[in-house]
């Protein structure tokens, strides 16, 4: 996947799931992506989208559409960085919290 992407792997770097599996995503090549570097905050991008993941996955649950959040994810999941971080930051974020 790395060399597909042009890139070399690195420790900034994981394979990711665009779409996370927890949403319904495919676990194949064409939504598998080297998710790699730094924010301008000097958090890695693979942390923060881990927040986001786990921030749609408790709206979804809470009463979001989740066709709606698989296309917001895959279109652009830093849409949701915000949001998210402003959640997790004041309320649980373990999804097990909000299942009933």
């Amino acid at each position: 996947m790395y060399k597909s992407y042009g890139i070399s792997k690195n420790p900034s770097c994981e394979l990711d799931h665009l779409v996370p599996l927890e949403m319904g995503g495919a676990d194949s090549v064409d939504n598998i992506w080297p998710q790699c570097g730094n924010a301008p905050n000097g958090k890695n991008y693979k942390d923060i989208k881990d927040v986001v993941e786990q921030y749609l996955a408790i709206q979804t649950v809470t009463g979001m559409d989740l066709s709606e959040a698989r296309k917001g994810i895959a279109a652009d999941w830093t849409q949701y960085i915000d949001a998210a971080q402003a959640f997790c930051g004041a309320k649980s974020c373990n999804i097990q919290d909000y299942r009933k």
